[in-house]
């Protein structure tokens, strides 16, 4: 097997417990399983690793960094733990009488928690420990906001002076644009600190869910009334029905007595008393002249 196994086709994973390599023993090239562990001993001992810890040092402040000039290039030192956090990255020594440390890159995390300390719901006090780098590499920024805004905001980052804090398209924020309790994401971008967040669109997408949610209410509302308006008007026809009804009754148990003759209408009433008796009683079932209802009248 001097060409060593061949392992074609095998599935990805993100993490491994050993790996497959080859070797060579004993004058024979052979395919062998590594702990990843072993192997990162093997790389910490190799040459390329030994050079980059060889030229590179940490120091917690600036001022311990400052006052070490005895490497020489190419040492990087990194400053993790300075007081003030625009001094915290990575230097790199020049040399020259004297050598001085020259700032080279931040450290390198890409998101960084701020505190909101206080000023006021639209111009921030904000603090980080790490700084907040702008440029092509931007470090995000993670903001809480304690207060809605009620005009256009500004940040005063790491007591560096007060900037406008912009929406994603570069425009001022509306009022009431950030809401108590929200987490934004933002970044320097030079002149002015960005937001990574759409907050119009936000803002409109919460007044469109509101309007349809009232839309929703007048549509019950209305719904609702026609209802109520149909059932009152099948209970008055039932009641109209019912009139009816009572009265067919009467007329025909009167007119079965022959105690009164029925007219309709008071006019029908007023035409046909010629034909009629003194003392006769006669019913009207529509009363015209008093509004409707029936009563007796006697000639």
């Amino acid at each position: 097997m001097a060409a060593g196994i061949t392992t074609p086709n095998l599935p990805s994973r993100t993490v491994v417990d050993e790996l497959v390599g080859n070797r060579t023993a004993f004058g024979e090239r052979q395919t062998v399983v590594i702990p990843v562990a072993n192997m990162a001993n093997l790389l910490l001992q190799s040459a390329p690793i030994k050079a980059l810890g060889a030229n590179a040092g940490l120091y917690a402040t600036r001022a311990e960094l400052e006052a070490d000039l005895t490497p020489d290039e190419p040492f990087m030192g990194w400053v993790y733990d300075d007081p003030v956090a625009a001094n915290r990255g990575i230097y790199r020594i020049v040399d020259g009488v004297p050598k001085t440390w020259e700032w080279a890159m931040p450290l390198p995390f890409g998101v960084v928690n701020c505190a909101n300390g206080g000023g006021s719901a639209n111009d921030l006090t904000v603090t980080t420990s790490l700084p907040l780098v702008g440029g092509s590499m931007p470090t995000i920024g993670i903001l809480p906001i304690l207060a809605d805004n009620t005009a256009g905001m500004t940040i005063n980052l790491n007591e560096a002076g007060a900037k406008p804090l912009l929406g994603a398209a570069g425009t001022a924020i509306p009022n009431g644009g950030l809401k108590a309790g929200m987490l934004v994401s933002f970044v320097d971008a030079g002149a002015a600190f960005r937001l990574l967040t759409d907050t119009d669109s936000a803002i409109n997408r919460v007044a469109a869910e509101a309007a349809a949610g009232l839309a929703g209410t007048k549509a019950t509302e209305a719904g609702n009334h026609a209802i109520a308006a149909a059932a009152d008007r099948v209970l008055a026809q039932q009641a109209s029905a019912s009139a009816e009804a009572d009265a067919e009754i009467a007329k025909a148990a009167a007119e079965a007595s022959g105690a009164a003759t029925f007219f309709d209408t008071y006019a029908e009433a007023s035409a046909g008393l010629g034909g009629l008796s003194e003392g006769e009683v006669v019913e009207v079932f529509a009363d015209e002249t008093r509004g409707g209802p029936a009563h007796a009248l006697s000639c």
